[in-house]
């Protein structure tokens, strides 16, 4: 093996334990010579970017081509977030295999907007994104009023969206394009949008791996939209927006790409068989995800397959040692073995087994500890930096495009304006990666007062899934998508609500589903596919429904009753959806839901339980046994019944989202929501 034989030790231990495995005696050749592998914790998989990063930069010093170094891990797509953009922020060439889709990238989703807004012009998230971009110089906030203003009253929004711009460029601009949409060829918007939106010029402009790549990626959207146009005769614009719009909604992923090995390696572990770096990080090597779940099972149900197929937790167990150490095997000279203390949720985690079991076959060495975060300040200085340099490469080169031969003077001055913000970039990078200076640790700061706030459970609920959705909705006010889903809840609140005023009737069941019935039609979800779905949920679980409540002995004495919760200098306005006599004494609170009961309660919603137990207890002077989520149309139910401690543990949870809301902090948190999110394609956590 061209492997080390510390890395060929640490791989063999992985594999090991495979019971079926025939034992072998794994040799490097006599040249093979590197370090022993190393074992890395970090604090969460953040700071495991920090330290690929500043390991990165230390071994291309030390001569390693960037070509011969790979960052490998099970899923690009939820692992590969954070280290893609530390090696953005390092300014690393690199390369992203796969788990990306066409549509995830920055310079197509801008793309995407831009089509959208020119072929409807009120099509307010579309709108926002282009008001984003800087080529236009539009100011958030006096855009995201304008476009919420026009959008609330049904009006265009190209129009006032314009007129905030400096000069007639943008409205030209905007005209120019949307004229193009109403009658120009489908094929002629595309190259419209690229080209005189500036998109393609500043990915020209970047030079190196990271420019290719995006240049790629706008040839791809530039083939994909002609095939689109060649395989649908008679296509118009706005129906190739439509259909674009439509696979970026479903992941689509294009073919090619940049030309290999351009840069460091980020792929999956699938990805990199038979490939060979001289320094590879296995990333992610936590109990969660090595071994992680067996979700083989799940893909194609049983009834579907021809046989029955061999699994069990000893087969994914072998599965995930081999794969292990196919991913460990990759590396010739250097190995990193990352670990994590917490996830991006800051919920613990432990090493896996098979890191561990690596560990203890090349001696048994101390983990490296990594990633330390680095200051705030020093951040925001590469924040800075990088934005100044953005915008240096992209005059300097729209001058470069434009300018005769007379103006040579100003192009050279404003290349030499993009070369300084480079070295600036650069030395912020090298502050971020130097990591922080120990310093004793600060006294604890008084809480500042912060101005009261008037917010919702669903607030709270919304900033703790996502600061920045909370803002777009509730500060900017962007209008959401229509959404069939949320039509649904809004109707089996309804019938509930009108069904339970007096009791639970014995013809309940049917005066609520015809009521649904009605509900769903005046919101115009009952001819869509989830419509119909659900219509079909509703009458085979709401009669079970009714019937438990029934049987329970409990008796609603209320729907709909609003509440107001003091919460410091705060306001909490609330409405509970049904309070019941318990027939144990006292009194229990209800909140309907109409989606899939999840695997377990998140944080916020039981914290949203507890606020509502708070809000009786101090609007009616009652004490609730408890609360309960009703998910209706699964026939499931999850009590929560909190303590003393708890509660008041959670009004104090309370206060901190609003005390941070009222500081303006609405960083963004990626998760698994971010693809159904009504404002995915505004935000900028989501660009690749």
């Amino acid at each position: 093996h061209r492997s080390t034989q510390g890395i060929l030790d640490a791989a063999h231990a992985v594999v090991e334990p495979i019971v079926a495995r025939e034992p072998k005696v794994l040799k490097a050749l006599p040249d093979a010579t590197g370090p022993m592998p190393e074992f890395w914790m970090a604090p969460d998989p953040a700071g495991q970017a920090r330290a690929v990063a500043a390991e990165i930069l230390r071994l291309a010093d030390a001569g390693t081509p960037y070509e011969q170094m790979a960052v490998l891990m099970k899923a690009v797509r939820t692992e590969g977030r954070s280290i893609v953009a530390e090696l953005e922020q390092a300014g690393i060439p690199h390369q992203v295999h796969g788990g990306t889709d066409l549509f995830d990238r920055r310079e197509v989703r801008l793309a995407l907007a831009w089509m959208r807004a020119a072929t409807d012009p009120t099509d307010s998230i579309a709108h926002l994104r282009v008001a984003a971009d800087p080529s236009l110089g539009l100011p958030w906030a006096p855009a995201a009023q304008v476009v919420s203003e026009a959008a609330a009253e049904g009006r265009h929004i190209t129009g006032p969206l314009a007129d905030l711009a400096e000069g007639p460029a943008a409205r030209e601009l905007l005209d120019g394009l949307g004229r193009t949409a109403a009658v120009g060829a489908p094929l002629d918007l595309v190259r419209e949008v690229l080209d005189r939106t500036g998109i393609r010029v500043r990915a020209l402009a970047l030079g190196g791996a990271e420019g290719a790549a995006r240049l790629a990626d706008l040839a791809s959207l530039e083939r994909l939209a002609r095939e689109i146009a060649e395989s649908t005769p008679g296509i118009d614009a706005p129906g190739l927006v439509r259909r674009l719009d439509g696979l970026a909604g479903v992941g689509f992923r294009a073919s090619g790409g940049a030309p290999e090995r351009l840069g460091v390696q980020v792929m999956t572990i699938h990805q990199s068989k038979g490939l060979e770096f001289d320094a590879v990080w296995v990333l992610g090597l936590v109990h969660f995800n090595f071994p992680g779940r067996d979700r083989s099972r799940t893909d194609i149900p049983d009834a579907l397959l021809p046989e029955a197929l061999p699994r069990g937790k000893d087969a994914h167990e072998a599965e995930q040692r081999r794969l292990a150490y196919v991913a460990m095997t990759r590396a010739r000279r250097h190995l990193y073995l990352s670990a994590y203390r917490a996830g991006d949720n800051g919920m613990g985690q432990r090493p896996s087994a098979f890191y561990e079991q690596a560990r203890v076959a090349v001696g048994d060495p101390a983990y490296v500890e990594v990633g330390a975060a680095p200051e705030r300040a020093v951040l925001d200085a590469v924040a800075t930096a990088r934005s100044r340099l953005e915008d240096a490469v992209n005059r300097a080169a729209e001058a470069g495009a434009e300018a005769g031969a007379e103006a040579d003077a100003d192009v050279a001055a404003l290349v030499e304006d993009a070369a300084e913000a480079a070295r600036a970039l650069v030395a912020a990078r090298a502050d971020v990666l130097a990591g922080p200076v120990a310093t004793d640790p600060p006294a604890p700061e008084p809480r500042v007062p912060r101005p009261g706030l008037q917010l919702s459970p669903t607030d709270i609920a919304r900033y703790m899934g996502c600061p920045l959705a909370y803002r777009f909705a509730s500060v900017d006010r962007v209008p959401p998508r229509w959404d069939p889903n949320r039509a649904i809840g809004n109707s089996i609140h309804a019938a509930l609500e009108a069904c339970l005023r007096e009791g639970v009737p014995d013809d309940g069941a049917d005066k609520v589903i015809a009521r649904f019935a009605v509900e769903m039609k005046r919101r115009g979800a009952a001819d869509t596919a989830v419509g119909q779905q659900a219509m079909d949920r509703v009458r085979e679980n709401v009669p079970k429904y009714l019937d438990r409540v029934r049987k329970s002995g409990v008796r609603p004495v209320g729907v709909e009753r609003a509440f107001s919760l003091k919460v410091g200098p705060h306001v909490v306005h609330g409405r509970i959806d049904r309070i019941d006599s318990h027939p144990q004494g006292g009194h229990q609170l209800v909140d309907y839901k109409s989606g899939r009961a999840p695997f377990r309660e998140t944080d916020a919603g039981r914290l949203v339980l507890i606020t509502y137990i708070e809000g009786a207890r101090d609007a009616w002077g009652i004490e609730p046994r408890g609360a309960v989520l009703e998910y209706v149309l699964d026939a499931e139910t999850r009590p929560v019944s909190p303590d003393g401690q708890e509660r008041a543990e959670a009004m104090e949870q309370v206060r901190e989202v609003a005390d941070a809301i009222s500081a303006g902090q609405f960083d963004p948190t990626p998760g698994w929501a971010c693809r159904t999110c009504d404002f995915n394609m505004i935000c900028p956590a989501q660009d690749r």
